[in-house]
């Protein structure tokens, strides 16, 4: 029974990959590290979600975006903002980042 869904949820995934490339996407993965969990995600200045985590340790966020220019900011509470400007081209299929959160400075 596993080995049966997991050979489906591959050609699911798959399937869903090859869909979406052919329709001008890329697939964006965001990894970090503990401090990362909850973390707000965001995609050209609009909140797209948060930071999940991922096993015992570290956090992950994954979504299709257009192919082109993004502005990717983490957001958390008491951590400086991680800012990353990626410009994707159409012959790239996927995106990968791993992002570590600075403690804020207190004067």
């Amino acid at each position: 029974m596993k080995r049966k869904t997991i050979v489906c949820l591959t050609i699911l995934y798959i399937s869903l990959f090859l869909f979406n490339c052919a329709k001008g996407k890329f697939d964006l993965q965001i990894d970090g590290k503990e401090e990362t969990r909850g973390a707000d995600v965001y995609i050209n200045g609009s909140y797209s979600g948060k930071m999940k985590p991922l096993g015992g340790y570290g956090s992950h966020y994954g979504i299709w975006l257009p192919h082109g220019s993004h502005v990717i900011e983490i957001k958390k509470d008491g951590y400086q903002t991680y800012k990353e400007v990626i410009n994707i081209k159409e012959t790239e299929s996927e995106y990968y980042m791993d992002v570590k959160l600075e403690k804020e400075k207190v004067e």
